[in-house]
């Protein structure tokens, strides 16, 4: 049966339930890049749960189209306290992590128009001069040998009414995100339907049930596709921001997997992404190991979350630096959202960088 794209589904799926829907893999003419999707029934709310069930992975399950989640980037702070350095304004109160279980396959989609939105100007919560100021001090932590590179982030935000699904379709459409995702649960403490709109092309891990290899993709650099690839290709800057960001999650990943495992398979590769002339030329590299098999995937995650792409190396002392610098939390911007497959006899577990 042809499977229908995400844009059909976020406009003609039901909106009496919650939906989800992921998107992690390379779109093919009867599989959208993997597409699943199903009512999203949000049954655990916690550090990582229900990950802690899943160290022994869950078999086949009729009624599952499997685990959509998402890690917020503090919860890193939590699996290592030492990364903690300031104090931040928690104004969006996100759980740490939720997951949901895709109770159902959605097999009718019913026809629909699309739906209308307004989305307002953003607007930076850092501000031009705040942020420059940070960037300027991150620029003194490196020249004094506290770090090799740091990832700031300032928050953009923009008010909106009318359909998420309807703005989620037509990102899905325009950028075509190899790692997409679209979740939306209803937080039982404020009241309100949380929505995420994730536009990954990033792929922060992949661990295969069976074979219990652990794939990881980070990238550091990128262009429009429309300047085409030899300055991405040429510029020592970018190659030695992912050269360290190799290093570093080579590391995480040795802390999980059977020694002498971990090798890189592609040290800099260049891929391009989205649609047209408008999307992103990225440069990615591979590394793989085989994860221990007294080992799973909490173990995994403790190991290497937040991916190292986001926050810089070493690891701790930039997400010390984050911390002081950045004046709010990142929420799941920079966390994880993660898709495990409870269905397919080739079952995996995958995490973009959200």
């Amino acid at each position: 049966m042809h499977t229908p794209s995400a844009m059909v589904v976020l406009r003609g799926a039901s909106i009496d339930m919650p939906l989800g829907l992921v998107r992690f893999g390379e779109s093919t003419s009867q599989s959208p890049g993997g597409l699943k999707f199903g009512t999203a029934e949000a049954i655990a709310i916690g550090a990582l749960s229900p990950v802690d069930q899943l160290a022994n992975w869950p078999g086949s399950n009729a009624d599952s189209v499997g685990w959509l989640g998402y890690i917020t980037y503090e919860l890193g702070r939590e699996l290592e306290p030492k990364t903690r350095g300031g104090a931040h304004a928690d104004d969006r109160r996100w759980p740490w992590s939720v997951w949901a279980r895709l109770s159902e396959h959605i097999e009718a989609i019913a026809a629909a128009e699309p739906r209308t939105y307004s989305l307002g100007p953003f607007k930076s919560k850092t501000g031009k001069a705040g942020y420059c100021d940070a960037v300027s001090r991150a620029i003194e932590y490196v020249r004094a040998g506290d770090i090799y590179q740091v990832n700031l982030a300032h928050r953009l935000s923009a008010s909106f009414a009318g359909s998420a699904r309807e703005l989620a379709a037509q990102l899905f459409e325009f950028c075509d995100p190899r790692y997409g995702s679209y979740l939306e649960l209803d937080d039982a403490v404020t009241g309100i339907r949380r929505v995420i709109i994730s536009l990954s092309p990033e792929l922060f891990l992949q661990v295969e049930r069976d074979t219990r290899i652990v794939t990881t993709c980070p990238m550091k650099g990128t262009r429009s596709i429309a300047a085409g690839t030899e300055e991405l290709e040429k510029s020592a800057k970018d190659q030695a921001e992912l050269a360290m960001i190799v290093d570093l999650m080579r590391n995480d990943l040795g802390r999980v997997c059977e020694i002498g495992s971990v090798q890189v398979d592609q040290a800099r590769q260049i891929e391009a992404h989205g649609t047209g002339t408008d999307g992103v030329l990225q440069a990615t590299a591979t590394i793989r190991g085989k994860l221990r098999a007294d080992l799973g995937l909490r173990e995994l995650l403790q190991a290497s979350f937040p991916g190292g792409s986001i926050t810089g190396t070493p690891k701790i002392r930039a997400m010390q630096i984050i911390d002081e610098l950045e004046p709010v939390v990142r929420g799941p911007y920079c966390g994880s959202m993660g898709f495990i497959d409870t269905r397919e006899t080739d079952s995996k577990a995958t995490f973009n960088i959200a």
